[in-house]
């Protein structure tokens, strides 16, 4: 029972993060319900239903069959998956600050991967409080001392990064962004070896989505891949397997 709330409540949630998604880099505000992009028509309680109603009007608008894109879908199976996938690894014991902080923070990087993908930019109002939280989290599941020096150790780690890599190739490399992030990480994966082996994982599954894109989908062109989105999946990865992981390594 407990399984089917949790991936219900994630893809209401998720229903909501698809609004976040859209209009906080458009700039539009969060007040007031959701229209449809072509013929503005509100869209009504009943045709806003988290994954079924996507399915059920095979991703159209109901008024002007104007294309719902698929992400909107994606997103709430995604929220809907990894509400589950967190209360499974915390053993649904759910009932609790750390467990909401978790949420809020696999939330924030679901909303941040698909900024990410579709702007290559992602917005200093979800990151900073994010941030904040994964402060609070790093320092509630280690000591004070501890848990300040992991994140900053790390977030340090990536800024001497970030210099040492803009002095070689004489232009911008990595992001603010880029550090917060790996900030974010640590809170999830509470120690150094684990935040590299999420890289570690992250880079492989990047230069196979590189590979695909060049030599399989022959691509020419400049090929963005977003950082964030594979970042986040590195790190759900470490978190599910990191013993198993570490121990075939």
């Amino acid at each position: 029972m407990i399984e089917i709330i949790l991936f219900v409540f994630g893809a209401i949630i998720g229903s909501f993060l698809n609004v976040v998604i859209y209009r906080i880099p458009e700039g539009i505000t969060m007040s007031g319900r959701s229209r449809c992009d072509k013929c503005k028509t509100p869209i009504k309680f009943y045709q806003n239903i988290p994954i079924i109603t996507w399915l059920i009007q095979k991703g159209k608008c109901k008024t002007c069959d104007n294309k719902i894109g698929v992400q909107t879908l994606v997103v709430e199976i995604l929220t809907a998956f990894s509400t589950l996938w967190l209360g499974y690894l915390n053993n649904y014991e759910i009932i609790n600050i750390i467990f909401l902080i978790k949420l809020l923070i696999v939330y924030s990087l679901i909303v941040l991967s698909m900024i990410d993908n579709t702007y290559k930019a992602v917005p200093d109002i979800i990151t900073i409080p994010t941030l904040m939280l994964s402060l609070i989290l790093i320092t509630n599941e280690k000591n004070l001392p501890e848990g300040l020096g992991l994140l900053f150790s790390i977030m340090g780690g990536v800024y001497s990064l970030k210099i040492i890599m803009e002095f070689l190739l004489k232009k911008e490399a990595l992001g603010e962004a880029d550090i917060i992030i790996s900030g974010i990480m640590a809170s999830l994966l509470l120690s150094i070896n684990n935040y590299m082996l999420a890289i570690y994982m992250a880079s492989i599954i990047i230069l196979t989505v590189y590979v695909i894109k060049r030599y399989i989908l022959m691509q020419k062109n400049d090929i963005y891949i977003p950082f964030i989105p594979y970042l986040s999946l590195g790190t759900a990865i470490i978190m599910t397997f990191q013993k198993e992981i570490a121990n075939f390594l």
